[in-house]
């Protein structure tokens, strides 16, 4: 019999065209101790409208019995040939999931070049982690990125894909919400186009719906996913490495780039220095491909803030510089427009004083070549300080050079330094 098989994201759909009967295959879950199980559904697809005949959670590898005899027995489709029909779905679906990805020789394989859907926040495939702490402008960094990328356009970095749908998933707020912010960053922008950014209110941890939406993504042809917020996302305390490896896992089942919106680890909120990363397990910031840290100073009137983002961890290349922008609100009661603007992350006030001594050298040195006593009486520190400093850098960061005589510099054509 003629058989029509198309796995789709993490579904799979078969058609016997002969026999008017289609099934769907989804929600697979494989165990040691149960093998493989998944969500089956068969339908008459004859005439006009499609009639829904049986859908079960069964067994793929013990062959379900009780599902096959509750088939036999709808006397409507008795002619129906259905343990050939189920054989074939529980082969062809448990042997397409283990069979996974194909092998491939590194040695031979033709690899393309990195891909960027907007560069330097979002790589092509995995998840980028965009966190901070509370009120620091993440959900609307998160929602001015997905206007890019939908759009083709942005005013915060270089759009380097073809236009595609954005789908925003959240778990924080209401729609009402991200119409206004999504209507507003248009506005701010002056905007003439509406992109397609679809959104859907989330409930379930997404490791219990990943398969629906990895549907909704395949059928809409969608280019990013945004996870707003990937605390609430993953259902469970934030702390456990298994729900978390459980939410990353079912992120790579969407099958497409992610963008996931968390919050700062609880110690990191109350320092300015050392290494910071997203709160929870460490397996949040090793599962993505990419982290960035923002965080948020006071503008110069109520309608202002200044946000700074921090590269903080990147799987395929060199950590990229900092990068600053003026976020203003135009709108007291109603909110009619926020506009995003680009500035030197060294002009920003109070920015020097949130950097190790290390990181503001190296802003000092950006103006030009300086003596270590001068760099110390600059910064409020003492020459020796300084001078163990400079040496330290000069180890670690080729851009870093000794010229001579006390003095110091950075080498030139150097980029902004990658904190």
């Amino acid at each position: 019999m003629n058989t029509v098989f198309k796995p789709t994201g993490n579904d799979y759909f078969f058609e016997w065209p002969e026999v008017g009967i289609e099934a769907e295959v989804s929600r697979l879950h494989e165990s040691s101790r149960d093998g493989l199980h998944a969500e089956l559904l068969f339908a008459d697809a004859r005439g006009s409208g499609r009639k829904l005949i049986l859908r079960r959670r069964a067994s793929l590898t013990t062959g379900a019995p009780g599902l096959l005899r509750e088939l036999q027995g709808r006397q409507a489709w008795a002619d129906v040939p259905w343990a050939e029909l189920f054989e074939i779905v529980c082969f062809r679906v448990t042997e397409h999931f283990r069979e996974g990805e194909e092998t491939v020789e590194l040695a031979s394989y033709e690899a393309g070049p990195r891909r960027w859907l907007l560069n330097p926040f979002i790589e092509e495939g995995g998840a980028t982690v965009l966190f901070g702490p509370g009120g620091s402008g993440k959900s609307f960094l998160a929602l001015a990125l997905a206007l890019g990328i939908a759009g083709g356009t942005s005013s915060i970095g270089e759009v380097l894909v073809t236009p595609s749908p954005v789908l925003y998933l959240d778990w924080e707020t209401e729609a009402n919400a991200h119409v206004r912010r999504y209507n507003a960053l248009l506005a701010g922008n002056r905007s003439t186009t509406k992109p397609p950014v679809l959104y859907k209110r989330m409930r379930a941890p997404l490791s219990d719906v990943a398969d629906r939406v990895a549907r909704e993504v395949a059928r809409r042809d969608i280019g990013l996913v945004v996870i707003d917020s990937l605390g609430k996302a993953r259902g469970g305390e934030p702390e456990s490495a298994e729900i978390t490896l459980r939410t990353f896992n079912a992120i790579d089942q969407l099958r497409c780039t992610a963008l996931c919106v968390d919050h700062l680890s609880k110690d990191a909120m109350s320092r300015a220095k050392g290494h910071i990363s997203p709160f929870g397990s460490i397996y949040t910031e090793n599962s993505a491909r990419s982290t960035w840290s923002v965080v948020a100073t006071e503008g110069s009137n109520s309608s202002e803030k200044h946000l700074i983002l921090t590269h903080r961890k990147a799987n395929n290349g060199a950590l990229l510089g900092r990068r600053a922008f003026l976020m203003s609100f135009e709108g007291a009661d109603e909110l009619i427009a926020v506009r995003l603007a680009s500035e030197k992350p060294e002009e920003v006030p109070d920015f020097t004083a949130s950097l190790s001594l290390g990181q503001q050298v190296l802003q000092t040195l950006k103006r030009g070549a300086m003596s270590y006593k001068d760099i110390a009486e600059e910064l409020g520190s003492t020459p020796s300080k300084v001078s163990s400093e400079l040496t330290r850098l000069k180890q670690r960061d080729s851009s870093v050079v000794q010229l001579g005589g006390g003095m110091w510099g950075l080498a030139a054509g150097e980029r902004d330094p990658a904190w």
